[in-house]
């Protein structure tokens, strides 16, 4: 970090010297966001981290709940109030998240004895630390001492309240997207329908952020909300239905981001001065990062503030289109700028979040702008209806009123439902780009950009830049073309294997239909319809929701013999052994095993690479074993390990070259 801090002074003061003060400025500005971080790690983070391994009396507070595993059980995300009898600080406040906690509300308030352990570096990791979450929990017997009176968990009641109100009138389906995009409550909507979003590149519609912000409250104060008559009663109610939305919301982190900023913009009209947007976004990152000091790491906060970014610089582009066509005077050319205006907001965000993503491990989409397009003049209707539909289904009487929303609101609900669905289906849909060699070509676009840029030769950047482009779609597709991809798929006890040679996959499934699950978004991932060969490994294998073009199950072969799977350059040989079952795959002399139970062999089987799970595997010498965790029988055991806790992969040139990602290597 403190490197990383040197280089960002000397980038800042390079890129401001020629500004008054700004080369002072920004090196200043770093260096103090560093030091609150380092503060926020030293005085909340760190302590709470050492308390791993240890089993304190904590008087906790129910933040959040979800379905646990076990009947009278849920998922919890506890605050942390005081720990053995000392009340912790606003400041050095923290959660924990417990996997296995009676049934109880947010709010409520519990003390008790918890085991605590270190958080699993998995795919959440981040996004934990994001929520102020520092380690994983285990309750013994609890004692209630209340609830808490916050003003928060009172607006989660509201929220509730007025969800159930507006999906009362409507089918499942609709009712459950009208209720995220008004009030922020997802529970309701589909995996199916959360995934065609996703795909569309319009998933920031499910939640509530600053687009539904300014739609309402342009929505409700007309096109101009701050100015006019009547303009400080105007501001007034847009600061109060700003905040009534952002705690309706529970402060997620992008709504916060866009709270902050639209409470600036309000708060300057207020005050007849006018609100800078950078800046706005500035102090709001500021802020969120009071709450805690990994509040930046979460996701969803690094694609709002991206998106916002690409926005603003849309708007300073179209300046220029709209000084032309003043200058023009011409309906043709007023035509053009509107029409150009409305296309660089969406391409501009889609844009600035493409390094986001691929930075996040996510798949971009093709038709994000199309999307974006087709929705936004959607939107602004659907909300107000949905807020309506809502309100009045809490007043007696209304009942009628709030029927005539709810309709209103499920017919464009089903709309955009329709488009997010269709514009899933397109072929670019799902752009599947190799993240790191990606995030390689972007920067070296933006070099070249900044590049003609400083040279005054942006005609040539318009014919060297679709050149580049090509040359580099090229030379990836040489350089992969005959590459096996294996990858370790779904949970770390059960792991699955999925090899693709140019577009066909084999894929070796154990465990149950959370593991289809991940295999198929895999699948859909890659741009893999249907699997060309399955090997079923289960024991007791059951039903099998993943469709392919030839099905092998192990457990059907009689014992001690074996069956040929083969996909292009990946030989796959399956045994029914006692004790359990085996896959080998041979892909030009490199051998990778893959096994369920302990299959017992007349001689021990050597293989370069072992996919290990939760139990020992058996007479099997692997050279190196590839897991997601540490597992009690790992020690001791002799071979290399390579443990990545979302998933490892091993790419081979067949004959030349294997190379793993996703994890790092542990010698015993």
């Amino acid at each position: 970090m403190p490197l990383a801090a040197v280089f960002v002074c000397l980038l800042s003061a390079a890129l401001a010297c020629k500004k008054r003060g700004y080369a002072r400025l920004l090196p200043l500005a770093c260096l103090a966001a560093l030091a609150v971080q380092g503060a926020g790690v030293w005085g909340a983070a760190r302590p709470a981290f050492e308390l791993a391994g240890q089993t304190p009396r904590l008087t906790v507070r129910v933040e959040e709940t979800s379905p646990g595993y076990a009947d009278g059980m849920v998922r919890a995300r506890l605050e942390v109030l005081a720990a053995e009898g000392r009340a912790l600080g606003p400041l050095r406040r923290f959660c924990i998240i417990c996997p296995a906690f009676p049934e109880a509300q947010p709010g409520e308030i519990y003390e008790g004895a918890f085991s605590l352990s270190a958080l699993e570096k998995d795919s959440y990791y981040y996004g934990n630390l994001a929520d102020r979450v520092y380690l994983e929990g285990e309750s013994g017997p609890l004692e209630r001492r209340g609830a808490s009176g916050a003003l928060r968990f009172k607006l989660l009641e509201v929220r509730r309240t007025l969800s159930a109100s507006l999906r009362k009138y409507l089918p499942r389906e609709e009712g459950g997207v009208l209720a995220a995009m008004t009030v922020g409550d997802r529970s309701h909507v589909s995996g199916e329908l959360r995934s065609a979003y996703r795909a569309a590149g319009a998933s920031h519609l499910l939640v509530v952020s600053g687009l539904h912000l300014t739609l309402l409250c342009g929505a409700f104060l007309g096109n101009r909300p701050v100015g006019g008559r009547l303009r400080k009663l105007k501001a007034l109610g847009a600061i109060c239905a700003v905040l009534f939305m952002m705690g309706l919301t529970g402060f997620t982190p992008s709504v916060t981001r866009a709270g902050i900023a639209a409470l600036i913009f309000y708060f300057g009209a207020l005050l007849l001065q006018p609100a800078d947007s950078f800046t706005s976004l500035g102090v709001a990152a500021v802020l969120i990062s009071l709450q805690g000091p990994y509040a930046l790491c979460d996701l969803g906060l690094q694609l709002s503030f991206a998106a916002t970014l690409g926005v603003l610089t849309a708007g300073k582009m179209a300046r220029p289109l709209r000084a032309w066509a003043r200058d023009a005077k011409r309906k043709a050319a007023t035509a053009l700028a509107k029409a150009s205006e409305l296309l660089l907001c969406p391409v501009f965000a889609a844009l600035f979040t493409l390094p986001v993503q691929l930075a996040g491990g996510l798949t971009p989409s093709g038709v994000s702008v199309l999307a974006s397009l087709l929705a936004l003049p959607l939107m602004g209707p659907t909300l107000v209806c949905g807020l309506l539909a809502g309100l009045c289904g809490l007043v007696p009487g209304l009942d009628f009123a709030a029927r005539v929303f709810s309709l209103g609101g499920g017919l464009l609900v089903r709309l955009l439902n329709a488009v997010a669905t269709h514009l899933a289906a397109l072929p670019l849909a799902r752009l599947r780009l190799p993240r790191g060699y990606a995030l390689l070509v972007l920067a070296l676009a933006v070099l070249l950009w900044l590049a003609a840029r400083r040279l005054r030769k942006m005609r040539w950047l318009a014919a060297v830049f679709p050149c580049m482009l090509a040359l580099a779609v090229l030379c990836y597709t040489g350089l992969m073309r005959g590459t096996v991809r294996v990858a370790l798929v779904g949970s770390a006890a059960m792991p699955c294997v999925v090899a693709v040679e140019d577009g066909r996959a084999l894929v070796a499934f154990q465990g149950g239909s959370a593991n289809a699950q991940k295999v198929q978004e895999y699948l859909e991932e890659q741009g893999i319809g249907q699997i060309a060969c399955l090997v079923d490994l289960r024991r007791r294998p059951g039903e099998l929701t993943l469709a392919a073009q030839r099905t092998v199950t192990a457990q059907e072969l009689p014992q001690n013999t074996a069956a040929e799977a083969r996909v292009c350059d990946i030989m796959g040989t399956v045994f029914r052994l006692k004790g359990g079952n085996l896959l080998i795959l041979d892909i030009e002399g490199c051998k990778l095993a893959a096994v369920t139970g302990k299959p017992l062999a007349a001689q021990p089987l050597k293989v370069d690479f072992l996919v290990g799970g939760g139990t020992a595997p058996g007479a099997i010498e692997p050279g190196t074993l590839l897991s997601a965790k540490r597992y009690d029988w790992h020690a001791g055991y002799a071979a290399q390990f390579y443990y990545a806790s979302q998933g490892a992969e091993v790419w081979i040139r067949p004959g030349r070259s294997v190379m793993l990602k996703g994890g790092s290597y542990a010698v015993q």
